[in-house]
């Protein structure tokens, strides 16, 4: 059977609470070297998505206590965990780097990034370490 989205989601994903402020997403973003974060509720559902350009932006304005939810992007593709391999890669390959991986009540499970799916196809022989897409503890999310 074709992997699906659970098979190959990284599921340990650095998220920000969508009361939390554009101060505590520059923390947040600088300590895990990221450039994005999934925005989620106190129910641990997706919200939005918040990049570092959004952050940059808003603390140029002066916004730093301003929460998340005002500045994140709330248009964000997502697939379901029994999304199949086809699917994840016509997503990956010709819109967005990364999608995260909801519940039909919209909490988060994970997210499956363009390098899963490399590593799925064996380009990288397996030997890259983790990665993450909108974040994974500790480690680079790539591009």
């Amino acid at each position: 059977a074709e992997p699906t989205a659970a098979a190959i989601m990284t599921s340990a994903v650095v998220t920000l609470k969508d009361d939390a402020t554009i101060a505590d997403a520059r923390r947040l973003l600088n300590a895990h070297s990221l450039k994005a974060t999934a925005v989620v509720d106190a129910k641990g559902r997706l919200r939005g998505v918040l990049k570092m350009s959004d952050v940059s932006k808003a603390e140029k304005a002066g916004r730093q206590n301003d929460k998340v939810k005002g500045v994140m992007r709330t248009q964000v593709t997502t697939v379901s965990r029994d999304t199949p391999l086809a699917r994840l890669e016509e997503i990956l390959v010709t819109t967005v780097g990364r999608v995260p991986v909801v519940e039909d009540d919209g909490r988060l499970l994970g997210i499956v990034t363009r390098t899963d799916l490399l590593r799925l196809r064996n380009y990288y022989g397996g030997e890259l370490p983790r990665p993450s897409a909108l974040g994974v503890s500790g480690e680079a999310g790539p591009g």
